[in-house]
């Protein structure tokens, strides 16, 4: 599920960089691999070549640059698992109480 104002799912870098030395080309694209039931919150950025785990969480305002594994809850710049061993539900829960 992505929330409202993803920045970006990036798989490239958009322009070449090169090693002077060699000439050769140095960021290559990556693939993007989102796992079933994942949570997106806003203004979040991800970057080539990770993989979110299945279940996962990515809290709001997040950069992730490293995969994250299946059933926990991510934040930061960068991305960092803050909770292990989470679920999470699509039920909207804003005008329920406890």
């Amino acid at each position: 599920m992505f929330s409202n104002t993803i920045i970006i799912v990036r798989t490239s870098d958009s322009h070449a960089i090169i090693d002077e030395e060699t000439h050769e080309r140095l960021n290559f694209s990556g693939n993007v691999i989102i796992g079933d039931h994942v949570w997106v919150a806003p203004s979040t950025t991800i970057m080539k070549g990770v993989n979110i785990g299945a279940n996962t969480i990515v809290g709001s305002h997040t950069l992730v640059t490293k995969s994250i594994p299946s059933n926990v809850l991510c934040v930061g710049m960068p991305a960092k698992v803050v909770k292990e061993r989470v679920s999470w539900s699509r039920e909207n829960i804003i005008f329920k109480g406890k």
